[in-house]
């Protein structure tokens, strides 16, 4: 009997502590040039784990890094109480709210494939009286399916003034490709064009843009004033980090704190991080 009761506290003690263990869930976008998160960056998952495991006073806790699709990291998000997200800045900032997280870090500009940086050039004829985002109201703006992130850019940017872009103008027509917009804005059709940072550079060597055929709309007067990123391109807006890191909103401020300032206190050069910009500045 006293062996049967002390099995039973054996197993009770045993239910108890699988009971308090900890997951930790990452989820990276699957098309963000990470997919294998771990590896790039080691050092780094090393001080979540860390901060994670003081912080609840615990060594069993478990990780899980999962590649997750643009519309499943919503729906994740909502049902995990401690989780990392790893995706595209402009889809993060987009999606914050719905996604119910908030974004605390971004990689150095050397740490990601592709570049440290992104922005918006917004373009319109010459010699017509655009020249802001409010006489933009009212407008067709023409775009492509596959650049569909620089008009959320657009659209963030726009919010920095109180204007809602997306609602504001007449039309957004997207087109199937770039090239396609193009040919269609020199036909004629549309009063303003919306291009990925350097597009403009590339179909002007290509002989697909002259540059007498546009004018670049100036959006944000600070131009000058960037994140520590450069780039040679023409552009409306600021750069911004391609990159964030997000936390759920269900994550103790504190922990998401700790993970922020042991990020940010990393000396490895290969692993630097920073605070992310914000899009609507």
């Amino acid at each position: 009997m006293v062996e049967m009761v002390g099995l039973l506290l054996l197993l009770l003690a045993a239910g108890a502590a699988a009971a308090e263990s900890t997951t930790l869930n990452i989820y990276v976008q699957s098309n963000s040039h990470m997919l294998d998160f771990e590896t790039r960056f080691p050092l780094s998952m090393s001080v979540i784990m860390n901060q994670v495991r003081d912080f609840y006073n615990s060594t069993d806790v478990v990780l899980q890094v999962h590649s997750t699709l643009n519309e499943d990291i919503i729906t994740a998000s909502k049902k995990e109480e401690l989780s990392l997200h790893f995706m595209d800045s402009v889809m993060a900032s987009a999606s914050q709210l719905a996604l119910g997280t908030v974004a605390f870090a971004t990689p150095g500009k050397a740490d990601l494939p592709g570049g440290g940086g992104d922005g918006v050039a917004v373009f319109v004829r010459p010699f017509g009286a655009l020249d802001n985002w409010t006489s933009l109201k009212g407008h067709t703006i023409l775009s492509a399916d596959d650049s569909s992130r620089a008009v959320l850019m657009a659209q963030a940017s726009s919010q920095a003034i109180g204007m809602d872009l997306i609602n504001s103008v007449q039309m957004i027509a997207y087109y199937p490709n770039l090239l396609e917009a193009v040919e269609a804005y020199l036909g004629g059709v549309g009063d303003a064009l919306v291009l990925p940072l350097c597009a403009f550079e590339y179909l002007q060597e290509q002989g697909q843009l002259p540059a007498s055929a546009v004018r670049l709309l100036q959006i944000n007067s600070n131009i000058s004033a960037d994140v520590n990123i450069r780039s040679s391109c023409l552009r409306s807006t600021l750069l911004y980090p391609g990159f964030s890191m997000l936390a759920s909103t269900t994550m103790p401020v504190k922990l998401r704190q700790n993970l922020q300032a042991a990020l940010f206190a990393q000396s490895d050069s290969n692993e630097r991080w920073q605070s992310v910009p914000s899009l609507s500045r």
